[in-house]
């Protein structure tokens, strides 16, 4: 009878604490599975890439920011660009990726090999030129060798970059073109084959 009554007590016992354990795990907030976003074709109206999303996957045909829309990128959110030299972001209206030094925007290749993705490529017009600012960024495993092949392209575009690290290219880390209207380039690291190469003509301002 005795026995009888402690395998009872324990029986309720370890249910009371299973109870208390379900009851605490129910009131933790649930955590999100990461997931991949997939990110191709055009943008063509003001678009938030969250941090929540990351990270956004691109596809071989790459995106490309019409000349009336905007990417706005959030801090620590990363990129990855599928396997293809002609994958880019083409950027003919507006990307501005500003991340902190906690939280860096990343941009960089599902193959972790220099040149397997082309590069952010800005070209608009003279009147209406792109525009891209960038903080806080990295820049990496992009641009296909060549003359014009760049991690960072840009022609008829104004460009700032600040606080960023160009790294692991294929080719030049920056290359700004003759058409370039403004190039604001501080306080950035670069470790490419040819790092920041500009046509002469072009107006820049360079700091380390």
């Amino acid at each position: 009878m005795v026995k009888m009554i402690s395998r009872i007590v324990v029986i309720r016992v370890a249910l009371l604490v299973l109870t208390t354990l379900m009851l605490i795990a129910s009131r933790l907030p649930s955590r999100a599975a990461m997931t991949n976003t997939p990110a191709c074709g055009v943008i063509n109206t003001n678009t938030t890439w969250l941090l929540i999303n990351s990270p956004y996957i691109v596809c071989t045909g790459g995106i490309t920011i019409s000349p009336s829309a905007a990417l706005t990128i959030e801090p620590g959110v990363t990129v990855q660009f599928e396997n293809a030299g002609t994958n880019r972001l083409y950027v003919s209206g507006e990307l501005n990726a500003i991340g902190t030094s906690t939280q860096p925007i990343t941009f960089t290749g599902l193959v972790t090999t220099p040149g397997s993705w082309g590069g952010l490529a800005a070209n608009n017009t003279a009147i209406a030129p792109a525009v891209v600012s960038l903080s806080y960024v990295t820049l990496e495993y992009g641009g296909v060798n060549g003359s014009y092949g760049a991690q960072l392209y840009a022609d008829q575009a104004v460009v700032t970059v600040t606080h960023s690290l160009i790294r692991n290219g294929d080719s030049h880390g920056v290359y700004i073109a003759y058409n370039n209207p403004q190039t604001n380039i501080s306080k950035r690291v670069s470790s490419t084959i040819r790092a920041t190469p500009f046509n002469l003509t072009s107006p820049r301002t360079i700091s380390s």
